[in-house]
């Protein structure tokens, strides 16, 4: 048998190197540094994908069967017809234009690594003309599926596998367990550029020596979720990286060439020293080892990488580095040693290390450095952060004379040695936040006399306390300061000169601090400053010439401000004002003055209850303007924004604005957002339609927002103008009943939605319009209040019919304490309610167009045919539950002939006599239930043709006579009949009673819970319902006692060995059989795959333990099994696979544990069930109880299915307590056929 493998497998990749778009492509991406270069770079390829590039064909023909050929697909999921056929000309046709090949199985999740992918066999058989003399060549008659199953390892990979790939540029294994690969299979892939291998297990004896040797030019080598066997010493990933035994030759084909290694998220714990001795280093610029787990680097590891420009070792576990380590790495650029346990760095380590520009240690337990980074010469970027130093003496960075950012926040630094930063005159950025620094003199010290080009400096969230004169000043040198972070410290004195000749200073960050004032000659030479944040202090004021002309940005939230304006003089520039959580109390003509560019004011919070009419006159550009949470009660007659045509979003939320009248009389019909929610604001009025200037007072907002305004009334030509409004948020409001909005015709063309849940709507026939198409898509409320029974109800749930309004001057004139309800108000009532007013008679004059009539809760005790004058023709519902009917008179009910509903429930009702229900030839539902009935009439329910439900429950019944329990059955169309909560009594003749709920089982609701001295009745034995007159004969003639006595002896040894032979005879058939093979012919099923099927809860360790140690090994091979765990392929469905698979087998084992979820098998015992009694087939069932479960232990579960109760009631069931139980097992299962028995 020879074996080609003829194409890939691939499936879906989750890493950050790989995504996949909609539009069907796949892109691989590489980083690193290029040699000369200072910025890392990415490289990437992109590919189309295609259905062949993901389909792994291996065929075979057979050297005696020349005539037959077999192909094996591997894949990870089953192929279609076509996908298959489109595969197989590809990879028959087009191999050498294939770009990218990808090898992937799915992992089980049983954490061993093993993959799993679906193998499809096809046969396809060929004839030849020659053998009839004819020259024709064979002739193909196509493939056919034979079998498909899981298989767990791909076949051998081996060069001729990518012989003819020679465009091939990558090269990926995802989620493989190999077989075995040849040591040259990747090396006639000639255009090679990327191999990557992601979620693998590489085990030592299966990786072969010189599978990346040989390419003709370096290629990128990542390694994503790898598990590597004997990590400890780095055995597997040396072997993937090795060409050959021993030392290694100097030839090319034995070099791995690689430009670019990525190991990422493995198991790789070690570098060992040899790990590289065969890569071609000279080629190699990257090496990447992130998020592994990293304890240990060997020393000469980095030997002979002098080109390489980036190393990444973050996020594993390196406790310490020795000297030597990457002393011969003269190239490097980038080194990444981030979020790792080192505590003491020996700058020593980086002494040869000349081009180093990036080291990153940050997230590491530093807390001392020896020696100071100056060794390294050429050092840019050092990122110290969050460790645990204490302080920064005069050695970690003193001249470095490149550095340019460094990073310290998140340290425990406490002090700063004036000769910190001596040399560091190109540092530009410092983060010394979230420190512990306390003394403000070392820090102006360090500033004066060695930052003299810092642009950034953040000193947030330290211990600061005041800021010193020239504190930030270089001395003898003009500052490049720009960026000052000051946030979150303690600082309540500022020097005035603190900021002297910081005249490149464009951000100050002074939040939450403990600052009550500002000398005004604080910000004096900082003639840039454009963002300035002192929110969270406690200032009162601000000095009038404080700030510079060229702020933009001002944030002053939650101080002790008390008055505007703020300063005497214009800022021209200032967009962005912030005063949230202020005590201002007004707003006056020149509070704002200011400010003419403003464009986005926040006043929010402070306590407001006036605002002038021109406070807000010179703001023209203003676009955001937020006044809410004051005490502001505007007149929008008044036109507060008249030169603000710019403004977008308007907030005046949280206010006490009365009124809406005029809302969009003025300017405010420009904005696009309008907030005036949470106002005590009861109407939405009728909004100006005309202006004296402009015509048409058109209202351009697009969302209204009105929630929480405690409305009660709209007025619906309120928005008619409104032609833009695309959102009105209405909801948490007072409206109960209202009328649409008369929206013009040009808001056709918006989608616009009007919010009104958390509103009291009622329910009533003024809002039934909500109902209709035109308005159901745009008016968003999900209840309503129901009067009728005085609840919240789903809105969607009512039909349209049912929404009703109170008619009071149709009610019956004898009952004014009724209400009637009508469709409309100016329509007849159709709805009669009287429940509840403790009335104790029944209404004689009910309008005749009544539907439904209520009278429930009430004290009527009698209900007789003359208590209505008129027939209601109309009435199809009838309440009258819990009141104190003890009586129905003959035809009570005529009055009513086309009632469809009738509800007694809850009377004392003792005696349902004939005529009771007379002409109620529609009723469909009559609920009779919680009454005191003890008798029937067989005759009261002859007119009820339609009954479709009928509740006799908890009342007072004994027993059914036979011609009721006649009546009953002879309901044609009853489907629902309750008797349970009745005590019911089983005289010995009452057999028939349980004949008769057997048969009506369907129909009687709970027929288990029908009871009788506390046991159902269903189950008493029908003996027990049996009567029997025992009388007793004396035999008179004494010369045939004797004979008889012998005879009857005999008859009853003989009747007993019977019996016993009976009783015992299906363990007498296992004896038999066990020891003599002997047992009745029993038909099978010939076309059956599996002798059994096991079904059992798969997430029960101590089943699975039981079906792998015990039933399989004492089973198979002479059974053929299938088991779920082993046997069912991955990417089908667990269902579709037990339905298929009961139908494929002769036998359907269930074990039972009794701790198992009953739900996880109940669907298979279902089918197997089903098919056993109603297909009537060959089929057999039988139930396993293990060691720890009894029969009785499982009745007793409330969550037993009851079909499981019926049969192990029935004891179809074998326990492995039993010593028979071996015995048993293999007289149930099928007779072997004799080709079977010589295989076993």
């Amino acid at each position: 048998m020879r074996l080609y493998i003829l194409g890939v497998i691939t499936s879906a990749l989750s890493s950050i190197f790989f995504n996949e778009s909609k539009g069907q492509s796949i892109t691989y991406e590489a980083s690193f540094v290029p040699r000369g270069a200072s910025e890392p770079q990415t490289v990437g390829w992109t590919f189309d994908r295609n259905v062949w590039n993901e389909v792994l064909f291996l065929w075979s023909t057979d050297s005696n069967h020349g005539n037959e050929q077999t192909l094996m697909t591997v894949s990870n999921k089953r192929l279609s017809e076509i996908e298959f056929r489109s595969s197989l000309d590809a990879w028959s046709n087009k191999k050498g234009d294939f770009q990218y090949l990808r090898l992937s199985c799915s992992l089980t999740n049983n954490g061993n690594f093993t993959s799993v992918c679906i193998c499809t066999t096809y046969v396809r058989s060929t004839t030849s003309d020659q053998d009839s003399g004819s020259s024709n060549p064979k002739k193909d008659f196509g493939w056919t599926s034979q079998t498909v199953s899981r298989c767990t390892e791909v076949p051998l990979l081996s060069a001729d596998v990518f012989k003819d790939f020679e465009n091939v540029t990558v090269l990926e294994f995802d989620q493989v367990q190999f077989e075995e690969i040849g040591g040259n299979s990747f090396r006639r892939l000639s255009s090679l550029e990327l191999v990557r291998l992601s979620n693998v297990f590489i085990p030592v004896d299966k990786v072969p020596y010189g599978l990346l040797c040989g390419f003709s030019k370096p290629i990128v080598i990542q390694i994503y979720k790898a598990y590597f066997e004997q990590n400890t010493s780095g055995d597997a990933l040396f072997r993937l990286l090795q060409c050959a035994h021993g030392n290694t030759s100097s030839s090319v084909v034995d070099k791995t060439r690689l430009s670019l290694l990525e190991i990422e998220n493995s198991s790789l714990t070690v570098l060992g020293r040899d790990i590289f001795s065969s890569v071609a280093k000279e080629y190699v610029i990257s090496i990447s080892f992130p998020r592994n787990l990293i304890n240990s680097i060997d020393s000469e590891v980095f030997f002979g990488f002098t080109g390489v420009t980036k190393i990444d070792i973050s996020e594993n576990q390196l406790t310490s580095l020795e000297s030597v380590t990457f002393s011969n790495l003269t190239s490097l650029n980038h080194l990444n040693l981030a979020s790792n346990f080192l505590d003491v760095i020996d700058t020593r380590v980086f002494r040869n290390l000349v081009l180093l520009q990036t080291l990153n240690l940050t997230r590491n337990l530093i807390f001392t450095v020896s020696e100071g980074f100056s060794v390294i010469p050429n050092l840019v970027y050092l990122d110290l952060a969050w460790n645990r130093l204490t302080e920064v003496n005069d050695v970690i960075v003193s001249r470095c004379y490149r550095l340019r950012k460094l990073w310290l926040q998140g340290n425990q630094i406490a002090s700063i040695h004036k000769n910190a930063f001596e040399g560091t005159i190109f540092l530009r950025h410092l983060d010394l936040s979230y420190n512990r620094l306390s003394n403000e003199t070392s820090i102006k010290a360090v500033m004066q006399y060695q930052l003299e080009w810092l642009e950034t400096l953040s000193l947030k969230d330290n211990n600061l306390t005041r800021l010193l004169s020239f504190m930030f000043k270089a001395y003898a040198y003009a500052t490049n300061l720009k960026i000052i972070d000051l946030t979150s410290n303690k600082i309540e004195y500022i020097d005035k000169d603190a900021f002297s000749n910081q005249d490149s200073l464009i951000a100050i960050l002074l939040g939450n601090n403990k600052l009550t004032s500002l000398h005004p000659d604080t910000f004096k030479d900082c003639r840039k400053l454009i963002w300035v944040y002192f929110s969270n202090n406690f200032l009162h004021t601000l000095p009038e010439f404080l700030l510079p002309d060229s702020v933009g940005e001002l944030f002053l939230v939650s101080n002790h401000i008390t008055r505007l304006p703020l300063f005497a003089k214009t800022m021209p520039n200032l967009k962005n004002l912030n005063l949230h959580g202020n005590n201002l109390s007004t707003i006056g003509d020149d509070s704002l003055v200011q400010f003419p560019a403003i464009e986005s004011l926040n006043i929010s919070n402070c306590s407001l209850s006036t605002i002038s009419n021109n406070a807000f006159l010179t703001l023209s550009r203003l676009i955001n303007l937020d006044i809410s949470a004051n005490n502001l009660n505007l007149d929008f007659a008044i036109n507060y924004f008249q030169n603000s045509f710019k403004m977008q979003i308007l907030n005046m939320s949280h206010n006490s604005i009365q009124s809406a009248e005029n809302l969009f009389l003025h300017n405010v019909r420009y904005v696009s957002t309008v907030d005036v929610s949470h106002n005590p604001i009861v109407l939405l009025p009728d909004q100006p339609k005309r202006t004296d200037t402009f015509g048409q007072n058109i209202i351009l907002t697009e969302r209204l927002i009105m929630k929480n305004c405690s409305l009660r009334r709209i007025v619906p030509s309120a928005l008619e103008l409104a032609f833009f409004i695309g959102l009105l948020d209405l909801t948490s409001n007072q409206l109960t009943e209202f009328e649409p909005f008369q929206l013009s015709d040009l808001i056709n063309d918006y989608r616009y939605q009007i919010l009104l849940d958390d509103n009291p709507i009622k329910c009533s026939c003024r809002m039934s319009w909500l109902t209709d198409d035109q308005y159901s898509l745009h008016y968003i409320v999900s209840r309503c209040y129901r009067a009728i029974t005085g609840e919240f109800v789903l809105f969607s749930s009512i039909p349209k019919n049912e929404f009703l309004c109170n008619v009071t001057d149709y009610c019956t004139v004898e009952l004014p304490q009724c209400n009637c309800y009508a469709e409309s108000t100016s329509s007849s009532p159709t709805y009669l309610d009287c429940s509840n007013k403790d009335i104790d008679v029944f209404p004689r004059n009910i309008h005749s167009s009544t539907k439904i009539i209520h009278f429930e809760g009430n004290s009527l005790t009698t209900f007789m045919r003359g208590m209505v004058y008129s027939n209601l023709t109309y009435v199809e519902k009838l309440f009258l539950d819990y009141n104190l009917i003890d009586d129905l008179g003959p035809y009570a009910f005529l009055p009513f002939p086309n009632i469809k509903f009738l509800s007694l429930n809850g009377n004392r009702i003792t005696h349902l006599k004939f005529g009771a229900f007379a002409k109620l030839k529609k009723l469909t539902n009559l609920y009779l239930h919680n009454n005191l009935i003890k008798e029937m009439d067989s005759s009261v329910f002859d007119d009820l043709h339609l009954l479709n439900q009928l509740t006799l429950h908890s009342n007072s019944l004994e027993l059914l006579e036979v011609d009721t329990m006649n009546a009953l059955s002879s309901l044609a169309y009853l489907s629902n009949l309750t008797l349970d909560d009745n005590p019911w009594v089983c005289p010995c003749d009452n057999a028939t009673f349980k004949y008769w709920i057997q048969q009506n089982s369907e129909i009687i609701s709970s027929p288990f819970n029908l009871t009788c001295n506390g046991t159902a009745i269903l189950r008493i034995p029908d003996e027990d319902l049996l009567c029997y007159d025992l009388k007793q004969t004396v035999l008179q003639n004494q010369y045939f006692t004797g004979p008889l006595y012998t005879a009857c002896s005999i008859f009853c040894l003989l009747l007993l060995t019977l019996i016993l032979v009976y009783r015992y005879r299906y363990i007498i058939q296992v004896i038999v059989y066990n020891k003599f093979e002997l047992r009745r012919k029993q038909q099978e099923s010939e076309s059956c795959a599996y002798d059994a099927i096991a079904l059992y809860d798969s997430s029960n360790l101590s089943v699975r333990k039981w079906i792998k140690d015990i039933l399989i090994p004492r089973l198979e091979p002479k059974f053929k099994l299938y088991i779920l765990d082993r046997d069912m392929l991955p990417g089908s469905v667990q269902c579709n696979e037990v339905v298929e698979n009961i139908k494929r087998s002769r036998r359907t084992l269930v074990v039972l544990s009794g701790a198992e979820d009953i739900k996880e098998i109940a669907f298979g015992f279902d089918v197997a069930h089903h098919r056993v009694t109603q297909e009537r087939c060959h089929h057999r069932l039988k139930l396993i109880l293990l060691h720890n479960v009894s029969c009785n232990a499982l009745l007793a579960r409330q969550d037993l299915h009851a079909n499981f109760k019926a049969y192990l009631t029935t004891g179809q069931y074998f326990s492995v307590v039993d010593r028979l139980f071996w015995q048993k097992m293999l007289y149930f299962l099928p007779r072997l056929p004799p080709y079977r028995k010589s295989e076993s």
